[in-house]
């Protein structure tokens, strides 16, 4: 007997909705699901582009900042 497939979900760092594991996109608010490093290949980069933890501002393999980041859902460190 076959059992159903347990479905997997990302949760929304904006707005708390619980997305499918397969959606990029928030389905309520549109925020990036998933924290990937803004680095975009071009005439003086590679690129890099690789998936980060939900808290990190900068990109953990190349230091740029992350599209969470960019996109106001993490703050950088600052020295108070």
């Amino acid at each position: 007997m076959n059992q159903p497939q347990k479905k997997e979900y990302r949760q929304c760092i904006r707005c708390q909705q619980m997305n499918e594991q397969t959606d990029q996109f928030c389905i309520r608010c549109g925020s990036p699901l998933i924290n990937r490093c803004s680095d975009e290949k071009g005439l003086l980069s590679k690129g890099c582009f690789k998936e980060n933890p939900p808290e990190a501002a900068f990109c953990r393999f190349c230091g740029q900042p992350t599209i969470f980041n960019q996109a106001g859902l993490t703050k950088p460190f600052t020295d108070s």
